[in-house]
This record gives structure tokens, sequence and C-alpha cells, in this order.
């Protein structure tokens, strides 16, 4: 994908033509008006593979060639080309090589893809301009390291040329060119310089890369050699580089690049990514930055340390929730610059928060994301940060999150306060990043270090943060910013106007501005009728509406939308949808429209048929209580599932029938889909299913409200019932599992594993040192093979402890069960859970029934276990009181402290003890209870040194210091290692 490239550089006679060799031009149509060429500048090129052909590498064998039938329409401001080269493998008389096609790309077409093309031009001043304007690159299945079937390929060329030669047939045809062939061996020199130079050179830029793996085996391959999977395996799809995204499709290698229609949900898929490198070059030119992809990156190498930090920092894709918004329509909110309240924000010293709030759907986010781009072209030396809450995605309401991504953002634009965050993780260990006191000592210390330029942080949708969450992350801002030495930060928030009362008494105290969308009325109706004429511009342009009743329906329709461009979101495919439009029937149209987003929202219920009203409801309740957003397939599986069910990969199969296609099919404009994923259209959409079911006398309360407690143990009893399958019986991480890519035989439901069994200890180098196998290649074979184990593995246990104890209460024995130490299916699940979960603590050398209960919160079947166990270990009660001290489940260390035996002050597991911990964490409920145990030393210290009130006060947690000092017994002047008392550790945070 190119950006920016001249008119002159592609657009030329000779593109087209009749030869397979060159550059083809698939779409030469001039722009649609609504996409100018001004607003996207990009260039989609094609270059296939060995053997390949510029146009069959890309056609189903129905003959839908996507990149000329639907790709060059999809995106109709994108110049699309495909280029052909003499790559035949059979019957050629070529002898180019890698490098010449390279060479042929680059100067004969002036546009580039491949790797050998990209690095001439980073090395060559006359081409260069070339390698500035390539903004991304789309790999799909490239054996950058070679492939296993390269070997048997020249063996068989080898035997084919002697023959040839044999029956002089080679004269005429052409032989079969071996050099090729071995160019694509494992280990070959050439292709690893290339891949090489390439990744180094990569680092350098801001390109952004997606690499497309396959994960199904080729029919050839199963006849050629035995245990071998793809053609192109993942570790050698993948580059290894930093900022590559990694998408499998559940496709063999000549699928990989060959879609049935427009509607084959893998060439969505694809069009997704696409679509969001044309966003990420349109925020580049919005802003006059780099590319969204790069804009949280610095061209800086990280050193171990580092990196693991920026791992632990970087958990949120800022860029990617950012570039999956709508498209701001030009020339709106353009005038929210122009308010005294964002001037005055802006250019004064005195004023760092300005305050917007608007109702639901008024446009909120749009400009928070808008200002943000905005602020970075004004302010290209001060760090702009922006966070996205959102209640319905995972991570994006977590208070935690949202400190991590400022701290990384900062100190990306910041590279000298790296040394700050080393400092505070040697202080606090790994546990600093899930600590939020801890992390909100280190964002101050770090905002206290800039004395140059403003760090701007903008935040929406903060009232999405739940209640506690958003007092605590509103409490703390307002506090740093009634500091002398805060004037170097300025904040930017945008909220419904209901936010907590307490927060607008607060607000009170500070100099800081506020701006009303709802006052603005006028700018905002002007904004709405923009965004309605380009949308009505384009049924004009396609012939279903005339001008003159553009026009009539532009004034009726922003009449009625009250401020809110959701209204008009959800409201315009409906009148796109009634085909040609005449002047007499569009008053009636209108006046049939739902009024305000609940009448449309409660319009859209009942206009689902009956047939489909269940299966509608069940799949909207299941995205209002789940914990992330859920794929097509998982929907599927959660409705399939059942007592009945054995096997996971034949549920795979029974859950196809519902993808992301069928679930937009059935439920309209309620929902969005993103890539994989499907989500409610609007947060405010959630809110109306959960009031619906107050409403106990509306018809379409019965059918469509969503009760959180009866909910969440639907999508739970889901969980349980798939961890229970068969093949989750064995250990899914064999050595054999992997590489045969499936745990159950294609005729036969019989578990197929070896005795000898390598569990997660290969990333220890137990087992899987010198495979071709690593982490990320584990996680996403098993994520192939099983569709729902993510989901299942990550959140129920957390889920079995939220839920009401009598709904949860028929679930228990399902969960008893999955905890087993002697089962596989703990180890499969729980191993899983730690490593996703990104926990920075070792991984517990001893995880069974008693562990896992008290770290997940699980009193009912703790308390079952103990009394069914005459004898348990010191040791193991040891542990698990530290789990549930550390994780702050208060019942679970009630119950454990019931057990005699002094074991519980052992520091031993996991050098630190219970109450040590439950400190360091600030949980004082659990502090409480240990306390008043006889046997807890309040003045026990870890290895460190440590003790509770130097852990408490180290990381900013006030209650715990005033209960720890209300005790008579309490050392106040006990140093540790570094000979720190807990006054010294106040002094230094203060």
């Amino acid at each position: 994908i190119l950006a920016a490239a001249r008119q002159t550089d592609l657009s030329r006679p000779e593109s087209k033509q009749t030869s397979d060799l060159g550059l083809h031009l698939l779409n030469d149509r001039p722009p649609s008006p609504e996409h100018t060429r001004d607003d996207y500048s990009i260039d989609v090129v094609f270059v296939h593979g060995l053997n390949g052909h510029w146009t069959r590498t890309w056609t189903h064998a129905n003959g839908f060639c996507w990149s000329k039938d639907a790709l060059a329409s999809d995106l109709p401001a994108a110049r699309v080309y495909s280029y052909g080269y003499p790559s035949q493998i059979i019957a050629s008389k070529s002898v180019a090589g890698i490098r010449d096609f390279a060479k042929h790309l680059l100067n004969d077409l002036k546009v580039l893809r491949t790797e050998a093309a990209l690095i001439l031009a980073h090395q060559r001043r006359e081409i260069e301009d070339v390698w500035s304007q390539s903004r991304a690159i789309l790999f799909m299945g490239t054996p950058h390291n070679g492939s296993t079937y390269a070997s048997y390929g020249k063996v068989l060329g080898d035997l084919a040329n002697v023959a040839m030669q044999i029956s002089l047939t080679h004269r005429w045809t052409g032989g079969v060119r071996t050099s090729l062939i071995k160019s694509l061996e494992q280990g070959n020199e050439e292709l690893r310089g290339i891949s090489e130079d390439f990744c180094s050179i990569l680092e350098e830029s801001a390109i952004q890369i997606v690499t497309i793996y396959e994960t199904d085996k080729h029919p050839l391959t199963k006849k050629l050699v035995r245990n071998v999977l793809r053609i192109v395996d993942y570790s050698s799809a993948r580059l290894g580089v930093s900022r590559e995204r990694l998408e499998p499709l559940f496709l063999n290698h000549q699928q990989l690049c060959q879609y049935s229609g427009p509607n084959d949900p893998n060439y969505i898929k694809i069009l997704d990514v696409i679509k969001s490198f044309i966003k990420a070059d349109i925020f580049e030119k919005s802003s006059g930055q780099m590319t969204m992809a790069s804009s949280l990156y610095t061209d800086y190498s990280y050193d171990e340390t580092e990196k693991t930090c920026a791992s632990l920092l970087n958990t949120f894709n800022v860029a990617d929730y950012e570039s999956k918004l709508d498209l701001r329509v030009e020339g709106t909110l353009e005038w929210v610059l122009q308010k005294p309240q964002y001037s005055t924000w802006s250019s004064s010293s005195d004023v760092r928060l300005l305050w917007v709030t608007g109702n639901a759907g008024c446009g909120k986010t749009i400009l928070a994301s808008f200002v943000s781009r905005r602020l970075s072209a004004l302010y290209p030396k001060s760090p702009v940060c922006k966070f996205f809450c959102d209640e319905k995605v995972d991570q994006s309401h977590d208070p935690l999150v949202l400190l991590r991504s400022l701290i990384f953002q900062i100190v990306n634009k910041r590279r000298r306060m790296w040394p700050i965050v080393k400092k505070a993780t040697d202080a606090n260990g790994w546990q600093l990043f899930s600590q939020f006191d801890a992390l909100w000592n280190l964002f101050e210390q770090i905002t206290r270090s800039e004395d140059k330029y403003p760090i701007i942080i903008i935040i929406d949708a903060i009232d999405e943060f739940d209640g506690l969450s958003q007092r605590n992350v509103i409490t703390r801002i307002f506090e740093l910013l009634r500091l002398e030495h805060s004037n170097q930060v300025k904040f930017f928030f945008t909220s419904r106007p209901d936010a907590d009362d307490a927060v607008d008494l607060q607000i009170s105290s500070l100099k800081s501005a506020h701006l009303s969308l709802e006052d603005n009325k006028e700018e905002i109706d002007n904004d709405i009728r923009s965004v309605i004429r380009y949308r009505l511009e384009r049924m004009v342009r396609r012939g279903t509406c005339k001008p003159v009743v553009r026009e009539s329906l532009e004034r009726m329709l922003a009449a009625r939308a009250e401020q809110t461009f959701l209204w008009i979101k959800l409201i315009l495919p409906t009148i796109e949808d009634s085909g040609l439009l005449l002047e007499s029937e569009i008053e009636q149209l209108v006046n049939s429209l739902p009024e305000n987003l609940t009448s449309m929202y409660r319009h859209l219920l009942l206009s689902i048929p009956k047939s489909n009203q269940a299966k509608a409801s069940r799949i909207l309740r299941l995205l209002v209580v789940c914990d992330r957003p859920l794929s097509g397939e998982e929907i599927g599986i959660i409705m399939q599932i059942g007592p009945g069910q054995r096997s996971a990969l034949r549920l795979n199969a029974e859950g196809l029938d519902l993808d992301q296609k069928s679930v937009q099919a059935l439920l309209g404009p309620l929902v969005r889909v993103h890539g994989p994923y499907i989500e409610l259209v609007h947060q405010s959409l959630k809110e109306y299913l959960l009031s619906l079911s107050k409403e106990t006398s509306d018809v379409i309360a019965t059918i469509f409200g969503v009760d959180p407690t009866r909910d969440k143990v639907d999508i739970l009893k889901a969980c349980l019932m798939y961890l229970s399958l068969e093949e989750f019986g064995y250990d899914i991480y064999t050595l054999e599992a992997l590489a045969e890519g499936s745990c159950v035989d294609e005729q036969d439901s019989t578990p197929t594993h070896s005795s000898s069994s390598f569990g997660l200890d290969l990333f220890d180098n137990l087992g899987f040192q010198g495979t071709e196998y690593t982490e990320e290649h584990v996680w996403a074979t098993i994520n192939a093979m099983y569709h729902f184990f993510d989901y299942a593995a990550l959140y129920w246990a957390s889920d079995l402890a939220k839920c009401d104890a009598m709904e949860a209460a028929p679930y228990e024995d399902i969960a008893y069960t999955l905890c087993k130490a002697d089962s596989p299916r703990l180890n499969n699940w729980f191993r899983y859970f730690w490593y996703k979960k990104n926990y920075r603590e070792p991984f517990p050398t001893a995880v069974d029934e008693l562990m896992v209960f008290s770290f997940f919160g699980h009193t009912t079947n703790l308390s079952r276990l103990i009394q069914d166990r005459d004898f348990i270990d010191p040791e193991a009660l040891s542990r698990a009181l530290y789990w549930a001290a550390r994780q702050g489940h208060s019942s679970c260390v009630q119950v454990l402290l019931r057990q005699p035996g002094d074991a519980i002050q052992s520091i031993t597991a996991m050098d630190q003890a219970p109450l040590l911990v439950a400190a360091q964490f600030g949980h004082v409920e659990c502090m409480s209870l240990l306390l008043v145990d006889r046997r807890v030393n309040i003045n026990g210290f870890d290895k460190n040194g440590g003790t509770a009130l130097s852990l408490a006060v180290s990381n900013n947690h006030n209650e715990p210091v005033l209960l720890l000092l209300a005790y008579k017994s309490i050392d106040l002047n006990l140093a540790n290692n570094k000979l720190n008392t807990p006054l010294h550790m106040a002094v230094d945070a203060a």
C-alpha cells in the first residue's frame, strides 16, 4: 500500500497491456466524488508469488477475482494494480531470479511491494521516494524463512529436467527452474539475506506490517509428506519484527488468496485490514504526522528490560481502536476549535482541563480523535496521548490499562524517561503494572519530569469506567492538577452530561473549562446536515434518489435528528435500502421513522421477524454480558453447545452456520462487525437492553430484556461445557498435538495423543528447543483448532466468582472438576490463562485445586475441598492464603484462616507472607482479617526487607497505612535492605 504517489508514477498508458508481464491497472475509472484523490492518495499493488499469475493467483475456482471484481469497487478512490513477472517454475526459459524481479518492479514501474524491491529502494537514492511513500505491507503466506516442500520440489524438478533432456523436449518447452525452487528452501542463503536485510530496514520505518498465515492442510501435502501441515508454516510466514500484526485464516496455502465472492468472510477480513491502512493514511494527511501505526512508536530500539516494560504497558492497541471509528465528514466538528473554552484551554497555562459533555451519539468520540490529530499537528514536540474508554470492550474501561497506555505513549515519545520506568520496576517488581496506586505514582513522576513542552492527555468517554473507578481516576487527576508542578500537563475529557455529581463539585474548585455540546444546537445541526448530505449524495450518484428529492429529504431528516449522529447512522441504511425514492413518497417515509434513539432501538427490535426473535434475543444478551467482543464462530458455539456434545472440533463445524455475516443480517444496524468480532453498535443500546428487564408489562421487554445475573450464567455454562469436552481431557500442548494440527482424527473423535507430554514448560526450552514452535505459534494453533477455547479459558473462572451464588450453584460441580490437579484439563486452561493475561510473576510452583480456588475467589468450592480432605499440606495452605490475599478475596482468606497450624505466616512458597502481599496490593479487608489472627506477625518482612507498612507506603495505599498505624505493635523504624524506613519512602513519594 503506497500513499501520496504521483499520478505520473502509476497511471501510464502501458499499464493497460495484454501481456502477462508488468503492472496492470485494475480500476481505470476516476474516484467517486465522496472520496477524492486528496482524501486517500492510496495505491494498492498486488504481487503474486513464484509460479503465480497476476490474475489467476487471486481468482477462485468459480471465476471470482477479488483484486479486480471486488477490491477495485470497494476502494473507489484507491488505484488497484496487479504486477506480473516470469515466475513459472515449469516450462519456462527465463533465468531471472528474485532480485531481478525486484529490480524490474522498481525501475520499470516505480511501484514496489516485495522485500527485495523495498531493500533496493532503501539503498538507492534515485528511488528513495518510493520507499518513503510505502505505508503498509500485507504478506499472505509469504515464506520468509523458506518452505519444507521446496526441498521435495527441487528433487522432483531435477528428475524432470533429466527426463526432458533425454527426450530433448526442454529445447522448446523450457525446463523446471530448480534455481527458483532452491531459493525457497529452508536455510537458503539468498532468502535469509533478503529477510534479514528487510527486517533491518523495516525497524527504521513506520511501515505497517500484517502477516496472514494459513492454518489448514493442503491436499497435496497429505499425499507427499507425512506430518507436515502447511506449505508455509507459521514460523516461516512471520517476520518477527515489532509492530507485526499476525492474522490466521482457516484456509490452506492455495485458498489463502482466493475467495468465493464479495461476501466471503475471509475477503471481508482482508478488506477490513486494507481499509485500516487507508484510514491510517488519512489520519496522517489530516494531522501532518506519522501514520497511525507509527504514531505510538519511535525509531528506537529497546533494551531487554524496556522491551518487557513496553509489553506490559502497551496492552491496549489505541491505534487499532481509533482506526475502527467512523471517518469524520470534512468540515464537521471544526467549530469546536473556535469556541472560547477550547481556545482558552489550548493556549493558557492556567486552564489545564477541558471537559466536553454531550448526549449519547452526538459525536464525542469522533471529536476526541479529531482533536488529538489536530493537536499533534500543532504541537509536534509535545506528547499527545489518547485513550478511548469503551464499556463494551474488555480492557478499555480498566483504570490500570488507562494508566499503562498513557505511560507507554509518553515515554515512547520521551526516550529519556525510560529510566524512570525501569527504576520503578526495580523498586516494585513486575507487580508494579497491576497496581493502580503504584502506576499512578509512576505517572506523576513522569509528568513532573517534562519541563519543556506540555503533555496533552485526551480521555474519551471517561464516564464509561464503573462508578468507583471513575471517581478514583478523576479524583487523582484533580489532585494532580492542583499541584504547582502540573502546569506541564493538560487534560481533555469527554463524557455524557450526567457524570458523577461529586465530580461537578470538585471541578468547580479547579481552573477548568466546560464545553457543552448540547448547548451548541446550531453547530451540531449543521454537522448532522453535512453528514446527511454526504450520504444522500451517494444515493444520487447511484441513481436511487433525484437531486430535488435529496434536498427535501436532507431538510426533513435534519429536522428530526435531535442533535444525534447515531440516529442518522442507524436510520440511513433503511433509507438507502428503500430503492428509488420519489418526491411524493419522502414525507410519508420520514414521518414513519422513529423519533429518537430509544424509539429507534425499539423499532429495530420489532422489525426482527418473530421466527428469529428468540435467536436474536440470545445473541444480544450474549453481546451485553460478554467480557470482550465475540466472533461469529464463538457465538455459534455458545448457541449450539449442550450436554450431548463430546468433541470441540465437531462443535466447530456445527457452529459455523452462524458467522459474522449471518449475525449482521439478523441484527442489522444494531451491531457492527470489526474483523472477526461483533459488537453492539453503541453503549446506549446496551443501556437500553438492560433497562428493558425492569419493564415487566412490555412485551418487547419480555423478549429482549437483559438480566445480567441470569444471562451471565448462560455464557458461564457454555464455557464450562466447552472446557469439559473430550479433547481437553488430554494435554493439548504436546508436540504431536501441535504438529498434527488436530487432537482428533478426521474420521473419529478418539484422541490420538502420544503418552509423552510436554506441557507449556516448552517456553522454558523443555521439549520445544530447536523446533519451529514459538509461544505465539502455540496460541495461534490452539485458537485455530478450538474456536471458543480463548474466551472460555480466560473468563470462566472470574465469571463464576462474579455470578450470584444461587444462579451458579448448579455449575459448581463442573468447575470443581476443571480444577482437579490430577487432570490435564487444569493444565490446559490455567496455563493458557496465565500466559495470555501476561502475569509477570513466575508461574506458580504448584497449581492445584486449593491454589486455583483461592486465586479466583471460589469460596464455595474452597470450603468443599477443605471439608472433603482429612489433611491439607501446610505449604499448600500457605500458597493458597498468599493468592487469596494477593487477589483480594477476603471470603477465601476467612475460610483459610480457620485452618489450624502456623504455616500461614510462611514466606517460603512465594517470598512474601500473606499480610505483606495484601498490603502491597492495598486489600484492606484481607489485611483486617489477617491482623486479628494471633499467628500473623505485623512486623514480618520479605526477602528485600520490606514490611507490610513499607509496602503500603511505597505503593501509596492510604487506607492500609492508617490500618497498620492503628496497631501499637507496629515498628515504624524497620528499614528494608536498602536502609529505607517507611518514613523515608513516604517523603520520597511526596
